[in-house]
């Protein structure tokens, strides 16, 4: 299992969708250097917590959500070719999760005035 943490919330994934998701979100951004570093301790460790992220939170939040929206609204179902058909369905299902907590953490952190 893997998890994205926003302080009093966690959205826990299997390693796989964890991997699948920062995957997509690469596929959909030129990464910056230190973004990518990020990603790849999230991957090898298996979490991100976004408590430590100081400076790049905001960044890493806007292309998380991004990605989500885009992966939520696509009608080409391109992940079908890819995923078998019970990987799919939890993929779909697990996304519009963490887009609930990121939309919270990013009022939090806005009303908190914070970085």
């Amino acid at each position: 299992m893997a998890v994205v943490s926003f302080d009093e919330d966690a959205w826990l994934v299997a390693r796989w969708a964890f991997k699948r998701l920062f995957n997509d979100i690469q596929d959909k951004f030129s990464i910056d250097p230190d973004i990518q570093y990020i990603f790849e301790q999230a991957i090898a460790l298996d979490g991100l917590h976004f408590e430590f992220r100081g400076n790049n939170k905001h960044e890493i939040l806007y292309m998380m959500k991004a990605t989500i929206i885009e992966l939520i609204d696509d009608n080409t179902e391109s992940h079908r070719k890819t995923l078998d058909e019970k990987g799919y369905k939890m993929y779909r299902e697990a996304l519009p999760e963490l887009l609930g907590y990121i939309e919270k953490y990013e009022k939090k952190i806005e009303n908190e005035g914070t970085d």
